[in-house]
Formats: C-alpha cells, structure tokens, sequence
C-alpha cells in the first residue's frame, strides 16, 4: 500500500511540475504590446498655410492587451486634440483633421506634428514592439506595468498658401 502512495505522490509531484513549466511558457500570451508605428502621413502631397488637412499616424504593427486609450495631437504645440478609445475594440490607425497654420506668407517653413498614445495595460506586463520607421518621423516608446505610452513627432515643411 505504501508503494502506491508513493507512486501516486510521485505522479501528483510530476504533474504540478509539468503544469507549472507550461505556465512559465505562456505569460508571453498575457503581455500586453504598445503598437508600432512607421510614419504620420496626410491626406496630399504638400501642405499650405491655411487648408484643412488630415494626419494619420500609420501603426506599421497592432498593440495587444491594451485598454482604455487617449490620443492627443499638437501642432506647434498650439493645436490639440484629446480623443478617449477602448484599444482593443477600436484599434484603427489614428487621426487628427486641422487647419494648416499660417507661420509664413512669402516662404516655406516649417511646423511640428505632435501625437501623444497613452494605453492602459491589460496584460500582467508590458513591451514596445520592434519596427522601423519612416525618415523624419521621432518615436519614443515608454512600457510601463500598468500604462504604456508612445510619442511621436515629425516635422513638415509648410508652402504659402496657394491664394
């Protein structure tokens, strides 16, 4: 009888062992990822002091594990825009519509595009996704435990307006 119990504690043993190496294995499962991001483009070619243009910052990879999201969007630090998301529902490349500045009405200059992802954590950790990104464009991403964030900022030239 005592070899059975042995036996039978043997196995217990092995199991848990067994069950908890496989745990180990999966926590990659439950780890949240900010996105990647390889560029903010807009909706022409070039941009003009004045017209209505639409940003877009282009996620080159989806974050996972991601809850409650803010963007916020700056141009020369003056222009914003907050906008509140669930990430893991709305997880579309986002966008900033505004009005080109007038910072020059004889020469071309420049402006600086700001955009500002702040991801609350659903996973048990968190981690910035690898990518390469487009010339110009600055990325700084910042994982945290419990709310990641990824900055982005590119400068584009402005021509007078067309008028």
């Amino acid at each position: 009888m005592k070899k059975y119990f042995g036996i039978i504690a043997c196995v217990f043993c092995l199991t848990l062992w067994v069950g908890c190496e496989d745990d180990s294995d999966n926590t990659s499962d439950y780890t949240s990822v900010l996105p990647a991001f390889s560029d903010i483009t807009f909706d022409t070619d070039q941009l003009y002091a004045g017209m209505t243009v639409t940003a877009t910052a282009v996620q080159s990879k989806k974050g996972k594990l991601l809850n409650r999201t803010t963007y916020d969007w700056y141009v020369n630090d003056t222009t914003n825009q907050h906008v509140g998301i669930v990430y893991d529902q709305n997880n579309g490349d986002p966008i900033f519509t505004f009005k080109v500045p007038a910072v020059s009405i004889t020469r071309p200059t420049s402006i600086t595009i700001k955009f500002t992802g702040k991801y609350s954590v659903s996973g048990s950790s968190c981690k910035a996704a690898a990518t390469e990104h487009a010339a110009g464009l600055t990325i700084v991403s910042e994982p945290s435990t419990i709310e990641g964030t990824v900055r982005l900022t590119k400068t584009v030239t402005v021509y007078p307006s067309e008028n």
